[in-house]
C-alpha cells in the first residue's frame, strides 16, 4: 500500500495479529518513524516477531552467545559476557534447556559450558 486516504468522521478499523505493525504504521502516520530501513553500525537490521522462527541456538546461553560472537568477541571475554548477561537476568530460566521451552523461574544451576563453542551457524 503506498497511500492512504481517511476522511472526517468516517470510522476505521485497524485489525491484524500480533507483529502484523498496526502501532507502527499509525506512529509512522504522526510521524515518529522515519521511512527507510532501520540499521545499527551501517548494517540493516529486522526483528522477527515470531520467537519460534527466530531463535536458532539449542539452548539460552548459546543464543545469547550469537550477537557478542557476531561482533567479534571470543574465547574469555564471550563466555564472561553470556555469565554477566545471566546475573543480571531478572528470569532465573535455566540457560541450557531450549530457548523455545525455558521453565523461567525454575532456579536449576547453570553447567558451562553446556556445549561449547556453540556450532557457526546454530541448527534450528
Amino acid at each position: 500500500m503506498s497511500s492512504l486516504q481517511l476522511f472526517p468522521g468516517e470510522r476505521v478499523a485497524l485489525v491484524g495479529g500480533n507483529g502484523a505493525g498496526k502501532s507502527t504504521l499509525l506512529l509512522a502516520l504522526r510521524g515518529a518513524v522515519p521511512a527507510g530501513p532501520v540499521s545499527v553500525r551501517g548494517r540493516v537490521v529486522h526483528v522477527p516477531q515470531d520467537p519460534d522462527l527466530s531463535l536458532l541456538c539449542e539452548t539460552v546461553a548459546e543464543e545469547l552467545a550469537l550477537g557478542p560472537a557476531e561482533a567479534g568477541l571470543h574465547g574469555d571475554a564471550l563466555k564472561a559476557r553470556v555469565r554477566r548477561r545471566r546475573r543480571t537476568s531478572a528470569s532465573r530460566a535455566s540457560w541450557t534447556r531450549p530457548p523455545r521451552r525455558s521453565p523461567g523461574a525454575n532456579g536449576s544451576a547453570w553447567p558451562w559450558p553446556p556445549r561449547w563453542p556453540p556450532p557457526p551457524p546454530c541448527s534450528p
